[in-house]
């Protein structure tokens, strides 16, 4: 289903780049009769809140978010995936944070990070318990 007008692209006014419009970008969105979404990983990431260590329903979330980013690209280099764990680590502050530099794991790897913070964060209940309360706080 192609159609019968595309609007012209606007110029960014910082850069003078072609910009597309809203109609274009879903537009090139769609594949087959599904609709995709055009994300930039960065751009989520800076969005995403950062994670202390004080709340175990916060931790849930945040790997909630995270899984779902590194889901989303696995498409992408290896180099790529850990460039963006890198960029995930710096949201991880406070005393997770403390945490995690005491463990010196490899900051690169996302199961690692995952595991020490489930281990030192969570409750005594299981992840998945927590996962189930999270959802029914949302």
């Amino acid at each position: 289903m192609k159609p019968s007008y595309i609007p012209k692209r606007k110029l960014q006014k910082d850069t003078g780049e072609e910009m597309a419009t809203s109609e274009q970008s879903v537009q090139q969105g769609l594949v087959g009769n599904i609709m995709e979404i055009k994300f930039d990983p960065l751009t989520f990431i800076n969005r995403m809140g950062e994670y202390n260590g004080e709340n175990t329903a916060e931790l849930v979330q945040f790997v909630n978010k995270v899984e779902l980013l590194l889901h989303s690209m696995n498409n992408y280099s290896i180099q790529s995936q850990k460039f963006i764990v890198l960029q995930i680590r710096d949201k991880i502050v406070g005393k997770a944070n403390t945490t995690l530099l005491w463990y010196s794991i490899d900051t690169t790897n996302w199961n690692e990070i995952k595991r020490v913070l489930i281990e030192n964060f969570s409750e005594r209940n299981t992840f998945l318990q927590l996962h189930e309360k999270a959802e029914k706080k949302d």
